[in-house]
């Protein structure tokens, strides 16, 4: 056994000294040199290949060792931070293009992890990654991270869905790889707390006409406290190497079952505000009929007395019946209008009886003409011949004026007297 494996390890050893003494030969060779350079690092073998605005970092048996960074006017300094060069300083790397030196095979290797992270796109949609074995990261370039919004509630406690795009990127490598599992999940879960404690403070109603939300959890962000004197905004700096640039938010809406019945509730507002823009229409085009029918009766009321119409129409409220009676002629007139397609007012009685015989000709006469004239329908004369009036109108009677009103119920009273002849007779 123990020969087989001094074997295998010579074997391995020649491999070794070939692949050198090629390396050794083309390096000797001014532009076969990059030629084996090449193909040494696509095997991040020695070399390795670091696209521009990217880093790669470098382990020596799992433990970090320096970082590979290709970014035009940048280096690393001495905190690892990404910084730019001085005025007139060298590229720390005398290497042509993103050429870099991994140092030995098979001990010095180029670092790879696993990345999960949602992207926000520019049409309002997250896009979901998950890469295995990724050795390049963005350097210090802005990335549109996507934060979900999750567990997150208005005010009133009701559920909110959506999403805001974090502009972010690395600045420090070393801290960003080495300092947590994953930075992206690190960012969110120190921002997220900030979004929800910001959230709450408003119901959704509000929220949706805040031209300022972002801004107000920017704010939030960067508020210092005991734990974060940098806020949530300084730590991911200090400690993990990320820089938030910008935040906004994207969309933010309840869950759809929630929306259905914020939609219904809505629907029924609106409806409920047009039976009320009706019913108020309505009673405006009964107010006027109502008042002359009024009138009519205070003048019935005062006929052959010396009370005048004021004391007449002050005696009638102090007790009632001026408003009770008032509200019955509105009542009617709207219940002929509700209705003007369905019902066929019969007023072959004269109307309701109504308390106190002094109602007799408003309930009778005026009402009737009022609502008959108001309703537009024809009179039922009792023999199954319907007449409309004169020649018919060619003006509704809520448009007429006063005086046009008090001559059309002058005719229907005529109209009634004659229906009420006509029954006598028979």
């Amino acid at each position: 056994m123990l020969t087989f494996v001094l074997i295998v390890l010579g074997i391995l050893l020649v491999l070794l000294v070939l692949v050198v003494l090629i390396g050794i030969i083309l390096w000797m060779v001014p532009v076969a040199r990059w030629y084996a350079a090449a193909f040494l690092a696509r095997y991040d073998l020695i070399f390795t290949k670091v696209p521009e605005s990217y880093f790669k970092e470098v382990v020596r048996f799992g433990a970090h060792k320096k970082t590979l960074l290709s970014k035009e006017g940048y280096k690393i300094d001495e905190n690892g931070d990404i910084a730019p060069l001085d005025p007139g300083e060298a590229p720390e790397s005398s290497l042509p293009g993103g050429l870099g030196l991994v140092g030995l095979p098979f001990i010095d290797k180029v670092y790879t992890g696993e990345m999960k992270f949602s992207k926000s796109l520019a049409s309002g949609e997250i896009k979901n990654y998950e890469v295995e074995n990724v050795d390049k990261f963005y350097a210090m370039v802005d990335y549109p991270y996507a934060l979900l919004f999750t567990r997150c509630e208005d005010k009133n406690n009701l559920p909110l869905l959506g999403h805001a795009t974090l502009l972010a990127h690395v600045k420090n490598p070393r801290k960003s790889l080495f300092a947590t599992a994953n930075f992206y999940d690190t960012m969110i879960k120190l921002v997220l707390p900030s979004v929800r404690e910001c959230l709450k403070g408003y119901t959704f109603d509000e929220i949706k006409v805040k031209d300022d939300l972002d801004e107000l959890i920017w704010a939030k962000l960067i508020e210092p406290n005991p734990e974060e004197p940098g806020g949530v905004i300084g730590k991911l700096h200090d400690k993990y190497g990320i820089v938030i640039v910008a935040l906004r938010i994207e969309n933010i809406d309840p869950p759809d079952e929630y929306r259905d019945i914020t939609l219904t509730k809505w629907k029924a507002d609106r409806e409920a505000d047009a039976a009320l823009a009706v019913a108020t229409a309505e009673a405006r085009k009964a107010a006027g009929p109502v008042d002359i029918a009024m009138e009519e009766w205070i003048a019935a009321e005062i006929k052959g007395t010396t009370e005048t119409a004021s004391a007449a129409r002050k005696r009638l409220r102090e007790s009632g019946e001026f408003e009770k009676h008032k509200k019955l002629l509105a009542d009617q007139i709207n219940r002929s209008r509700k209705t003007v397609q369905e019902r066929v007012i019969n007023i072959n009685s004269g109307g309701e009886p109504l308390e106190a015989g002094s109602l007799v000709s408003i309930a009778g006469t005026i009402a009737a003409a009022v609502i008959a004239a108001t309703a537009g329908k024809d009179i039922d004369d009792g023999s199954g011949s319907r007449s409309s009036g004169k020649g018919g109108r060619s003006k509704k009677f809520a448009d007429m004026s006063p005086e046009e009103m008090e001559a059309e119920m002058a005719r229907a009273d005529r109209e009634i007297e004659k229906i009420k002849a006509k029954k006598k007779k028979s």
